[in-house]
């Protein structure tokens, strides 16, 4: 086994497949679409809530493996944002 190999092996592909990536794209689905059904009956309670954060927190951490970049990029902003405002200050 090459190194290459070694280091695949070592590395998460979020799209190739498995029963725990899919489970979790389930349960995304799943909680999404009671948080869409709460929205249209204008039902903000605290079972919004829970679905609200993990729907939120479940897609930071699926596009932070997949796209790391991406999150990179949010952080750069959110910092440059941050030292705007004490700048202000």
């Amino acid at each position: 086994m090459t190194e290459d190999e070694k280091e695949k092996d070592k590395s998460l592909d979020l799209f190739g497949g498995g029963t725990s990536t899919a489970i979790q794209l389930i349960l995304l689905t799943k909680a999404l679409k009671r948080l869409v059904d709460k929205v249209e009956k204008e039902q903000f309670d605290r079972a919004f809530l829970s679905d609200a954060v993990y729907v939120i927190g479940a897609l930071f951490i699926l596009l932070g493996i997949s796209h790391p970049s991406v999150l990179e990029g949010m952080k750069s902003f959110f910092e440059d944002l941050l030292s705007e405002k004490e700048k202000k200050e």
